[in-house]
């Protein structure tokens, strides 16, 4: 667990330093959350600690074992819907945001994206969500 903590705050910060958008810090409670969550899913997934690390870095990978872990990670958080699209509770990660509008207009944007499977949809729209959104979510 405490290798996840590492990767979550430090990489995620790092990141965070070389993009020119704000950054919204997620609240404690769904930071540890998020965390155990993280955990988990790097377990059910088995996924290398380096997938978890690549993701909180917005590097989406698009091998399989990547997707698995994105799609765990949304569904236990229970902002990605069974079919892969980000769901409506997603926003309120951004309500400290003033750019909470442009936010919402992204994920809707995003979420009119459709692939073959829920892993390659919700690789798609979190491309799309990362590359567009004006605001970048970290711990």
């Amino acid at each position: 667990m405490f290798h996840i903590l590492v990767i979550f705050s430090v990489f995620a910060s790092t990141y965070a330093q070389i993009d020119s958008r704000p950054v919204i810090h997620l609240p404690p409670a769904v930071s540890e959350v998020v965390k155990q969550i993280t955990a988990d899913c790097l377990k059910e997934t088995k996924a290398e600690p380096e997938v978890a690390k690549r993701f909180f870095e917005l590097k989406f990978d698009e091998d399989e074992i990547s997707k698995k872990f994105l799609y765990c990670l949304g569904r236990k958080t229970n902002y990605v819907d069974e079919d892969g699209h980000l769901n409506d509770g997603i926003i309120t990660l951004f309500d400290s945001s003033d750019r909470k509008e442009n936010v919402q207009k992204v994920i809707e944007t995003c979420n009119t994206i459709k692939k073959k499977n829920h892993l390659d949809t919700l690789f798609e729209i979190a491309t799309c969500f990362y590359k567009n959104t004006p605001v970048l979510l970290f711990q």
